[in-house]
């Protein structure tokens, strides 16, 4: 009789390995669990970048630009900041990729390390799951 060892780790809780927290399909934590949400409203920077996956999942790419004022221990605080946003398969990239620079948007999704990085991004970026147009400043009253 042979016997063989195994030498991969086992995923049984048992043996130390970690368990990813459970989540809604929204992003929200369950029972108590971390959450990753993010909704951001901002302005495009540039036009957005579409390429597509080898499996030939259109995914879009841009710059968001942040700017308002939030309140920080009861002051006041100007807030200016541009983040990345991506947004993968035909709904969330193909909004995304009709969109102009200057477009105002509001991005729900939540953050994710970012494989790319540029002179004006951090690590961290916005994986989008819902991008809507807004109006523009100049036309809100």
């Amino acid at each position: 009789m042979t016997t063989t060892a195994s030498r991969g780790r086992s995923a049984s809780p048992a043996s130390g390995a970690r368990r990813r927290p459970a989540t809604t399909p929204d992003g929200a934590g369950v029972d108590g669990e971390a959450e990753n949400r993010v909704r951001l409203t901002g302005v495009l920077v540039d036009p957005p970048m579409v390429r597509h996956s080898p499996a030939g999942v259109p995914i879009a790419r841009c710059l968001l630009e942040h700017d308002s004022e939030q309140a920080e221990a009861g002051v006041p605080r100007a807030i200016r900041f541009r983040v990345g946003v991506r947004a993968a398969g035909e709904a969330a990239a193909g909004v995304l990729a009709e969109l102009a620079a200057g477009s105002r948007i509001r991005v729900t999704g939540f953050l994710v390390r970012s494989r790319q990085r540029g002179v004006e991004t951090d690590p961290i970026i916005i994986s989008a799951s819902r991008i809507e147009r807004l109006e523009p400043e100049s036309s809100r009253n």
